[in-house]
């Protein structure tokens, strides 16, 4: 697996996609940067985790589906499709809790900032979505709203390619840590 770094100050980015029978890619960057959809409410706890070690970890803060920040990020997310001509990406909860729990285990220090699980995540969605032919990943931290998170993205090449590629469907988590940093996680498959 090929890694690309690239350093500027305020947010930092990462992406990978991953296709059957290939082997994922990722891009962690740091840059600088100053449509309702109907889907089920999602709880604000934690994915399950090892029960011995909850107090070793602060409990992130997470957001719902219909959590401004969440809509914000598929809003600016399809935005950027229907600029380049591409159908708007449909968000499923069963991603959402994907998403949701990689953002929630970032933020509380569980996996440090990076697409550690990738695989896991992506054979999480089989599961949910028998017919997935493709699964990608974005994430960020530092962010103050999503579409500060999607504009930073929209700046980076492999970022940009998993928001404007051959995907169907989305899902997305955000979590802060205990010092208010925001984590963004984007997942992307195709079914």
């Amino acid at each position: 697996m090929k890694t690309a770094i690239f350093l500027f100050p305020a947010i930092v980015l990462a992406s990978v996609m991953l296709t059957d029978n290939t082997t994922p890619h990722a891009v962690v960057s740091r840059q600088g940067i100053s449509p309702a959809v109907p889907v089920q409410p999602a709880s604000a706890t934690a994915t399950s985790y090892d029960a011995a070690n909850a107090n070793a970890v602060a409990s992130p803060v997470t957001l719902s589906a219909f959590d401004p920040m969440v809509t914000d990020v598929l809003t600016y997310t399809n935005k950027a499709r229907e600029k380049k001509g591409l159908k708007p990406l449909v968000m499923k909860e069963g991603l959402n809790d994907i998403a949701r729990g990689h953002s929630e285990n970032m933020a509380s220090g569980r996996v440090p900032f990076s697409h550690d699980g990738f695989k896991d995540r992506y054979s999480k969605a089989r599961q949910e979505y028998t017919n997935v032919y493709s699964f990608g990943e974005n994430v960020s931290f530092g962010p103050h709203t999503g579409r500060e998170a999607v504009e930073g993205w929209m700046k980076s090449k492999h970022h940009k390619d998993n928001i404007l590629g051959d995907f169907t469907s989305i899902g997305i988590g955000v979590a802060a840590d205990k010092k208010g940093t925001w984590y963004f996680t984007q997942v992307f498959c195709k079914d």
